[in-house]
């Protein structure tokens, strides 16, 4: 897996809100929010 990003601060939490996971033919995506 390519890193494309830094993080530079800690994540706070994941919200649920929208929150979804879904089996694709290579294998699986995921939305999430990240609260920094």
């Amino acid at each position: 897996m390519q890193k494309k990003h830094e993080l530079h601060s800690d994540a706070k939490a994941i919200t649920l809100h929208q929150f979804s996971i879904e089996k694709t033919k290579d294998g699986y995506k995921s939305f999430v929010i990240v609260d920094i």
